[in-house]
This record gives C-alpha cells, sequence and structure tokens, in this order.
C-alpha cells in the first residue's frame, strides 16, 4: 500500500477476510504476492462492472452514493442524506 494512502475495506475483502485473515493481511501489506489477474477472472469482473451499468438503466431515478473507492466512513455519511432524500 502506497505510503500516505487510507485502506478501504470492500464488501469483498471483508467476506476474505472472513474465510482467511492472512489474505486479508496480505492485500494491504503484500499485495505484490498476489499473481496477476488471468484472462477468465477479468472477464467476470468486467461482468459485474456491466451488471452495475444495467441496474442503472433499470433504475434511472436510483441515487449512487459513491462512485469509485472511498472509505467506510464517506460512504456512510454520503448515503444518509440519499435516504432522506428518498422518503
Amino acid at each position: 500500500m502506497p505510503a500516505g494512502s487510507t485502506p478501504t475495506l470492500s464488501k469483498s475483502s471483508f467476506l476474505n477476510g472472513v474465510q482467511c485473515p492472512k489474505q486479508l493481511w496480505m492485500k494491504f501489506h503484500d499485495r505484490e504476492a498476489f499473481p496477476p489477474v488471468d484472462a477468465q477472472t477479468q472477464a467476470i469482473f468486467d461482468q459485474g462492472h456491466l451488471i452495475g451499468s444495467m441496474a442503472k438503466t433499470l433504475f434511472p431515478d436510483g441515487i449512487e452514493v459513491a462512485e469509485g473507492r472511498i472509505s467506510y466512513t464517506e460512504s456512510l455519511a454520503a448515503t444518509e442524506p440519499a435516504l432522506l432524500e428518498r422518503r
């Protein structure tokens, strides 16, 4: 992890950490130890992004709270006003 950067814990990282705490530690402290993503895994990632885009098309009035990686605290702070707006 680059010096000065704040790590963010995604839902996927959390679940991976529950299954294997060492994997979670390595993700934030020794990322270079992981092998590069192969074409099949990249295709799965791409499919997930496509599903996200389709959801935005199906729910055009939806509120996207955060794009990209932000901290849990920032995400929570952005979610509260969005929930109030949807009432």
